[in-house]
């Protein structure tokens, strides 16, 4: 089981930040990272937001890592939800599932976070 402090190292170490902790939503199944730039965080001015980013998602029981971008297949799905916008891990599966079946990329873990 992959705990809150692995997940606040890794996003310490991947946005090169000494706090990463307002990036990360804990969704009971997963954590999000929120990989917007720093600049909209602290200030959520629309003008410093970058498009086309997504969530990281780092599921807990596995550690698998998904990099998923703010495509409308990722956000919505066929059915209203999709992987960035899943709030238990039977959506999250769901979706996954609907990615794979497509061929999309992003629907393959590649990374483990340890």
């Amino acid at each position: 089981m992959i705990t809150l402090e692995q997940v606040q190292n890794y996003t310490k170490q991947r946005f090169n930040e000494a706090d990463g902790s307002d990036r990360i939503e804990d969704r009971v199944f997963a954590y999000y990272i929120d990989t917007a730039t720093r600049d909209y965080l602290d200030t959520k001015d629309i003008r410093k937001m970058t498009i086309g980013n997504g969530p990281i998602v780092i599921l807990k029981e596995t550690g698998d890592i998904y990099y998923f971008s703010s495509n409308p297949s990722h956000m919505f799905g066929s059915n209203g939800v999709g992987v960035n916008t899943a709030k238990t891990a039977e959506e999250f599966n769901n979706a996954l599932n609907e990615l794979i079946n497509k061929g999309d990329v992003s629907a393959r873990s590649t990374e483990q976070i340890s």
